[in-house]
């Protein structure tokens, strides 16, 4: 079985971070618009406080997060190969690390979030939602894996993540993500 990956995985794989990419995000902010367009058509990138693109790097440390306002916000990505997807995987560092360190208490981690794939000429069909499970990060590790939920055999060459709720309380003002990832079966014509 052939596997694509997106993120720290496909780079170990392909000797290099080449392939996939963010194209683009719907956070608030003109800024993040504008170096979205930038980079989208140069990739070129403009800024380097915690960019949406960090969430396909492995190598991220606390703190090294694709941070965006509030509690709502999608990204999609362009992958290296097309693919059938069988499962993604969202990251986050242990809850209990906000506590025992100083990490900027005002974030919070993804809570639900859906995927959509975006296949031939443009369509778009809902691949599954899911809940990433902060407090049960003991059990289920700070990678929580998840099976695709509705798809069959339809291939996608991009994919939208789309961050519905946060693990939220009155004091957190950020939503964190720190990596996310598909597996699946490579495309064959």
């Amino acid at each position: 079985m052939l596997r694509s990956l997106v993120g720290s995985e496909m780079c170990i794989r392909d000797r290099g971070c080449a392939g996939s990419k963010v194209t683009s995000t719907t956070a608030p902010g003109a800024w993040i618009s504008f170096s979205n367009l930038v980079y989208q058509w140069t990739d070129i990138r403009l800024n380097n406080n915690n960019p949406p693109w960090q969430v396909l790097s492995s190598q991220n440390e606390p703190g090294q997060c694709w941070c965006f306002d509030g509690q709502t916000a999608s990204m999609t990505i362009k992958l290296i190969t097309k693919m059938v997807p069988d499962e993604f995987f969202l990251y986050h560092i242990f809850h209990e690390y906000y506590s025992k360190n100083r990490i900027d208490r005002r974030t919070a981690a993804p809570k639900s979030f859906r995927v959509v794939g975006v296949g031939e000429a443009g369509e778009e069909f809902v691949l599954g939602r899911y809940e990433y499970e902060i407090l049960s990060q003991n059990l289920k590790g700070k990678k929580q894996v998840f099976k695709v939920q509705d798809n069959g055999t339809r291939w996608v060459d991009h994919l939208k993540v789309e961050f519905e709720e946060s693990h939220w309380d009155e004091s957190r003002k950020y939503t964190c993500i720190y990596q996310f990832g598909v597996h699946g079966q490579g495309w064959q014509e």
